[in-house]
């Protein structure tokens, strides 16, 4: 699990230890924080595409995907990200669910984690027009800064 997931993790490691039950949120991120290593004595960091290997543990829900609507849309002009009021735009939400389960096993407690997704396929033609967040939404969770 990617370091992002890891603060909510614990917490719900440690509440289901104590046999507490209870569940968490957050993004789930198409890439990690980094991949760490080090070469020659330099901390090296590279993107952890941790997406990339499947995860048997991991529960898509597709059937409680949620929409989330945006009273304002976005758009790239002159090369920098800006906000366009009074014209509403679309996201989806799509929960997966990660159990975590404390020590001895007795409680398992939830981490949902959520992917953003557009309505709709990309379109290259909303994106040239400006549409950024319609175009391009998977960027909303691609990478943790």
């Amino acid at each position: 699990m990617a370091a992002w997931a890891g603060w909510a993790a614990c917490f719900l490691d440690s509440m289901a230890t104590l046999g507490i039950p209870g569940m968490g949120s957050g993004l789930r991120y198409e890439y990690g924080i980094f991949k760490q290593s080090v070469r020659s004595g330099w901390q090296l960091e590279q993107p952890d595409h941790w997406l990339a290997r499947p995860d048997p543990w991991e529960v898509a829900r597709p059937n409680e995907a949620v929409e989330v609507r945006l009273g304002c849309s976005f758009e790239v002009r002159e090369g920098a990200l800006r906000m366009v009021q009074n014209r509403p735009s679309t996201l989806i939400g799509i929960p997966y669910d990660r159990p975590v389960i404390g020590y001895g096993g007795k409680t398992i407690n939830t981490l949902r984690l959520w992917a953003a997704s557009t309505p709709h396929y990309f379109d290259f033609q909303q994106f040239s027009s400006g549409d950024f967040v319609g175009a391009l939404a998977e960027t909303l969770t691609a990478a943790k800064r």
